[in-house]
């Protein structure tokens, strides 16, 4: 009789074991591709970014007068002064015209040879006369409209 118990408990407790062991996997297991998964985005796009971040802030805080810069709106100019967060601007333009942007606005300081590069080509495009039928030809070209239409349309113009 105490050998049938002993053998009784021992089959329970075989019972119990392999219950335990059919269990679902351990919640770290499930856990554990949405751990790696945001790892994986954090060093593929958040870290970059925040790099690339420090880097722009860093530019705009070392800007000062005389450096030539490009606006995030495309305008090329010249710091004149910096005012907590304004930047004082003369565009490259006949008239030397004076604007006033914010710091957030710059995008990209130029280098020498780049500010030479751009005031040059400027300089040769401000004093190239511009025809009459540049204008005119670029409107037929660029116009989806039908040849009648652009027919009456010279006839207007006359």
């Amino acid at each position: 009789m105490l050998l049938l118990t002993k053998l009784s408990n021992f089959f329970i407790l075989a019972e119990k074991v392999a219950n335990t062991e059919q269990a679902s996997p351990s919640p770290l297991y499930s856990f554990l591709p949405m751990v790696v998964l945001f790892a994986l985005m954090y060093f593929l796009l958040i870290r970059p970014q925040k790099k690339k971040q420090k880097q722009v802030e860093q530019m705009r805080n070392e800007l000062k007068a005389g450096n030539r810069i490009v606006t995030i709106g495309g305008f090329v100019g010249k710091v004149k002064k910096i005012v907590d967060d304004e930047i004082y601007l003369v565009l490259n333009t006949e008239e030397n015209k004076h604007v006033v942007i914010k710091k957030w606005a710059v995008q990209t300081v130029l280098t020498k040879e780049e500010a030479r590069e751009i005031e040059k080509n400027s300089k040769k495009a401000l004093n190239e006369p511009i025809s009459e039928s540049d204008g005119d030809e670029l409107d037929v070209a660029e116009s989806s409209k039908s040849k009648e239409e652009v027919e009456k349309l010279d006839e207007f113009k006359k």
